[in-house]
């Protein structure tokens, strides 16, 4: 985000506060500085948080791929480009198609926690989409979503416990399919 954009970010928000007009220019110019802070402890957060997401979503490709495709090679790599990379097999699709795999392979077989990885999504979503806003007392940035109102710093907490048990779990998934083929 360039300068432009966040101080029309910044004036947003004073006037979502109602309290625009009455902010000297030496306040305005603190808050400024802080939200640049602020923002960009956010941007950090978001970027880390979208970028394990995809790192999950791509091991459930894995996955789906050694499920379909046992020997790696030309075909797989094709399954992988012209079904688990088109935006129509959304991480949630995989997640299903994954639900799918686990049933196929025998429901008595230990499988990754489905409401972790739920749980993961949702908060990818809150990091995607969710709205951005500064507590100018505190300087602490919180993430607005359908759900509510979260620290930006606890919800990632959360996203980071969450991630690294189902990594794990879909790990082993991955080495049960290996063996099954």
């Amino acid at each position: 985000m360039d300068g432009f954009d966040l101080r029309f970010v910044q004036m947003y928000q004073c006037l979502n506060e109602g309290d625009m007009h009455s902010l000297t220019d030496d306040e305005f110019e603190k808050r400024s500085m802080a939200s640049d802070l602020a923002f960009q402890s956010v941007q950090q957060l978001r970027g880390r948080v979208l970028t394990m997401a995809a790192e999950l979503e791509n091991l459930i490709a894995d996955c789906i791929a050694l499920y379909f495709m046992p020997f790696e090679g030309p075909r797989q790599d094709r399954f992988r480009i012209s079904v688990l990379e088109k935006e129509a097999c959304s991480f949630y699709t995989k997640y299903m198609i994954l639900k799918e795999i686990h049933e196929a392979l025998g429901k008595n077989q230990p499988h990754p926690s489905w409401s972790k990885i739920e749980e993961l999504m949702r908060i990818r979503n809150i990091f995607a989409h969710g709205r951005i806003f500064i507590d100018w007392q505190t300087q602490e940035v919180f993430i607005k979503h359908s759900k509510g109102t979260d620290s930006t710093k606890a919800k990632f907490q959360k996203f980071w416990e969450v991630y690294s048990a189902s990594w794990t779990e879909i790990g082993e998934f991955r080495r049960r399919i290996e063996n099954a083929s």
